[in-house]
C-alpha cells in the first residue's frame, strides 16, 4: 500500500510540475525575452469592461486589427494627454493600419486619443483579465507582507525538514 501511495504522490509531482512549467512559459514575460506581459490596469479610460486593479495578461507577438484591446507605449504622453516618461496606456483600437498608425480610443471615452500609435509603439493585445488580481498583487509586495511570508516560510522549512529518531541513552 505504501509503495503504491509513493508512486501516485510521485505522479502526482511530475502533473503539478508539468502544468507550472506550463503556465511559466505561457506567461514568460517580455521583459525576459518572453512574449508576455502582465498589465495592472489604472484609471476609468476602459470601464466598464476594466477596472483600477484588474490584471491582463498582454500577448506582444503578432499583428493587430482594429477591436482589439492594446497596451501601447509612448515616450512623452500618458492616458489623459499629460507629460509622462515612458507611459503605458490601455486602450482600444478603433481605426487605422500597420503601415499608417492606429487611432486608439478608452472605453469610457467620448473621443479617440489625439495622436497616431505607430504599430511599433503596441507592446501587446490582451489575451486574458483577472479582476481585482493587481490588488492583490498590490498587497503582497507590501514590504511586511513580504517579510512575514518569509518568516513564515522559514518556520515551516524548519517544522517540516527531517525528523531525527531519538535513540535511548545508556
Amino acid at each position: 500500500m505504501t509503495v503504491m501511495l509513493t508512486r501516485l504522490r510521485r505522479a502526482g509531482s511530475v502533473v503539478v510540475s508539468a502544468i507550472a512549467v506550463g503556465l511559466l512559459i505561457l506567461a514568460w514575460p517580455a521583459a525576459l525575452g518572453g512574449q508576455m506581459t502582465w498589465v495592472m490596469v489604472s484609471g476609468t479610460s476602459m470601464e466598464p469592461a476594466y477596472s483600477t486593479g484588474d490584471m491582463v495578461l498582454m500577448h506582444r507577438g503578432g499583428s493587430w486589427e482594429v477591436g482589439d484591446v492594446v497596451v501601447y507605449g509612448l515616450d512623452g504622453i500618458d492616458a489623459e494627454g499629460a507629460s509622462s516618461a515612458a507611459a503605458r496606456i490601455m486602450h482600444r483600437l478603433v481605426s487605422g493600419n500597420e503601415s499608417e498608425g492606429w487611432t486608439a480610443q478608452g472605453d469610457n471615452r467620448p473621443y479617440a486619443d489625439p495622436w497616431t500609435v505607430p504599430d511599433h509603439a503596441i507592446q501587446g493585445v490582451e489575451l486574458m483579465t483577472i479582476p481585482g488580481a493587481g490588488i492583490v498583487v498590490s498587497w503582497m509586495r507590501a514590504p511586511i507582507v513580504l517579510a512575514v511570508s518569509a518568516g513564515l516560510l522559514v518556520f515551516w522549512a524548519v517544522m517540516a525538514g527531517p525528523r531525527r529518531e531519538s535513540t535511548p541513552h545508556a
